[in-house]
């Protein structure tokens, strides 16, 4: 993928996007969300990165979990300014695998 094009979606999930952890039986797993009314934006986000959309009342939200959000995260992270923080924390986790064990340490964003 082109630098231009890694820059682009940075800059629109820096304004719309979200990292966060979701519960799992094994633990935590990061996910990446960005929602839109914009579904063909989110349609390109899907064939890009991979993930899914989810409709949430009126607007769409694109959503990727544990080691594929991971990737996403590694990709986009040079081209961001504002959240490059809670990106890079995420580069961090233990293993690397997507799933943070139950018992590890918290951190907040």
């Amino acid at each position: 993928m082109k630098t231009e094009e890694l820059s682009y979606w940075a800059g629109v999930f820096e304004f719309a996007g979200s990292i966060r952890f979701r519960r799992t039986k094994k633990g935590r797993t990061p996910v990446i969300c960005l929602g839109s009314k914009n579904l063909p934006a989110l349609d390109q986000l899907m064939k890009i990165f991979g993930g899914g959309i989810r409709w949430t009342g009126s607007y769409a939200r694109w959503e990727i979990t544990g080691s594929n959000a991971l990737k996403v995260i590694q990709l986009l992270s040079p081209h961001m300014k504002i959240r490059k923080v809670s990106a890079d924390l995420l580069n961090w986790l233990p293993g690397k695998r997507g799933v943070v064990p139950a018992g590890a340490r918290r951190v907040r964003f």
